[in-house]
């Protein structure tokens, strides 16, 4: 079942959804990419449906984290949401690129596993979120939306 905001529905509030980024039956993965456990290569199929994920590049999936294993990858994410932040971390300090909703936004380096704020914005909305990186290694454990 996708998370949905309850801010979807009552206007925007400090409510927080959690989207869990870990391969099990909950996650609201895009059901066009093939779920796989272990090593999987990626790519987008097309833009993804509200509430759900897209990866690009290859990643494993096992116990808590997607992690990027190639050379290259990507994720997108349509949201519905003023703000959204990533649980996230890597082995070395890894720039990722974002663009929301089109728009190049300020590059995020993500290093220790913490929570870093990707989007903060005032007002609730729809979006499509896009994140690349180059450095192997990222893992992407989960995201929470206000």
């Amino acid at each position: 079942m996708p998370c949905v905001p309850r801010t979807r529905v009552s206007g925007p509030r400090d409510d927080m959804c959690r989207l869990n980024l870990t391969p099990h039956e909950r996650t609201p993965r895009d059901r066009r990419q093939s779920p796989r456990l272990g090593e999987a290569d990626y790519s987008f199929v097309a833009d993804p449906r509200l509430n759900q994920y897209q990866l690009s590049g290859l990643w494993s999936r096992g116990g808590e984290p997607l992690v990027l294993r190639s050379s290259r990858g990507a994720l997108r994410l349509r949201f519905s949401a003023a703000k959204l932040h990533l649980v996230a971390a890597a082995p070395e300090a890894a720039a990722i690129r974002i663009r929301l909703d089109g728009r190049e936004m300020p590059n995020v380096t993500i290093s220790w596993p913490t929570l870093y704020t990707l989007v903060d914005g005032d007002t609730h909305g729809e979006h499509l979120l896009e994140l690349e990186t180059d450095q192997p290694g990222l893992a992407l454990y989960s995201a929470t939306f206000g």
